[in-house]
């Protein structure tokens, strides 16, 4: 599926839910896809764009060595398994930076961890000071204050099951409250 990126003004009708990590190759990619995937299943998926940038290649860092989580051979074959489990394909998605246009276009702009919304040097508070008030943290949605972990570098298969369970739970236990945060953020 990989992000939707449209090149016409957003209509004003459609919300768009931006899902923020460190480099765009795991956990908002999987957040993405499974937000998209839960919409559909709930006949609520028209008016509601869903898209996933990182931090890497923001305000002069370096980008993603790879595109996808595919190119990292040894974490994909972890990864794999547990994405075909949950139904969802990530292998056609590109890795994107954050930007102010994909921040202002968003209803909502959900970050994954703590550094990726606050802390870090390029963090999404200390790029876009003007756009804070429509940023969450995920597990906000929960009524937690914690991270979902950075699989990067990880082998496990058995972590990633824990990381996309975590978001696929989180989504689905609380998709009443995301729809009020994509409306009134």
């Amino acid at each position: 599926m990989g992000i939707y990126i449209s090149t016409c003004p957003k209509e004003d009708s459609m919300k768009t839910v931006l899902f923020v990590c460190l480099g765009n190759i795991a956990r908002s990619v999987i957040a993405e896809h499974l937000l998209r995937k839960i919409l559909i299943e709930q006949n609520i998926s028209t008016g509601i764009q869903v898209d996933s940038c990182g931090l890497q290649g923001s305000a002069g860092t370096t980008p993603t060595q790879f595109p996808n989580i595919s190119g990292y051979v040894s974490e994909y074959a972890a990864a794999h398994p547990v994405l075909e489990r949950f139904g969802i394909d990530v292998s056609e998605h590109v890795a994107t930076s954050i930007n102010l246009h994909a921040v202002r276009t968003a209803n909502i702009v959900i970050a994954m961890d703590v550094s990726v919304l606050s802390k870090a040097p390029n963090s999404l508070f200390k790029q876009f000071p003007e756009e804070r008030s429509k940023m969450r943290l995920f597990t906000e949605l929960s009524g937690e204050q914690s991270d979902i972990v950075d699989p990067y570098g990880n082998t496990d298969e058995n972590r990633y099951v824990k990381i996309v369970s975590e978001i696929d739970h989180i989504l689905r236990a609380h998709l009443n409250t995301l729809l009020t945060w994509i409306n009134h953020p």
